[in-house]
């Protein structure tokens, strides 16, 4: 199986009391350290995606109890061998799932920052975004695509975020726009051509 990747494009609308309603109590403990109201909304959303992506991809209707594997990332006591992993930005949330380990990650197109550029990207790259005719979408391409590989191997952000790309063998790594103005990479073991990508109203 290839990696499926739910999305929620519309998580400004979601009401953030009746979505509580709807995960977990681990869950609501960790929406309510997020001070914004979007924040709320979109980590709510990418819960509610992973409950559909269960039962859709899997007919789990139950998540049941949880554990937790290499660099703290969690996995169904139950399905071991269901991988998971989720994203959100203001506005959109989104949900990977496959049967080997995934990466995704996805973030708004902001003003670039020089300083933010200098420390994440290595030369070439950043010769690659200055000279870009759309510099800002050109470094989310390549920002989004080492959080990505970096959330697959279960590393999280690292120091050498400038060379993270350069050691990605053997991963496939894909770059899409699911709205304007919005970056998504998805990073997996599995080749990936085409993913299946599933939009869902989390409202619903």
């Amino acid at each position: 199986m290839a990696p499926v990747v739910f999305i929620d494009s519309g998580t400004c609308l979601l009401n953030v009391e009746q979505a509580m309603q709807r995960v977990s109590a681990q869950r609501r403990e960790q929406v309510m350290r997020l001070r914004r109201v979007e924040d709320r909304q979109a980590a709510l959303a990418a819960w509610l995606l992973l409950q559909r992506a269960l039962q859709q991809c899997y007919g789990i209707a139950e998540m049941g109890q949880w554990k937790f594997g290499a660099g703290g990332k969690p996995f169904l006591a139950s399905c071991p061998h269901i991988h998971f992993n989720l994203s959100h930005t203001a506005g959109v949330a989104v949900c990977a799932v496959d049967e080997a380990p995934v990466g995704v990650d996805v973030e708004r197109v902001v003003p670039l920052d020089p300083d933010v550029l200098a420390c994440t990207m290595n030369c070439d790259e950043q010769t690659s975004i200055t000279a870009s005719g759309h510099p800002e979408e050109t470094f989310m391409h390549l920002w989004t695509r080492k959080e990505a590989l970096l959330k697959l191997t279960g590393h999280g952000l690292t120091d050498d975020l400038p060379a993270a790309l350069t050691g990605a063998h053997g991963v496939a790594l894909h770059t899409f726009s699911p709205v304007q103005g919005v970056i998504c990479s998805l990073a997996s073991h599995h080749p990936i051509i085409a993913p299946e990508i599933i939009h869902i109203d989390t409202r619903m």
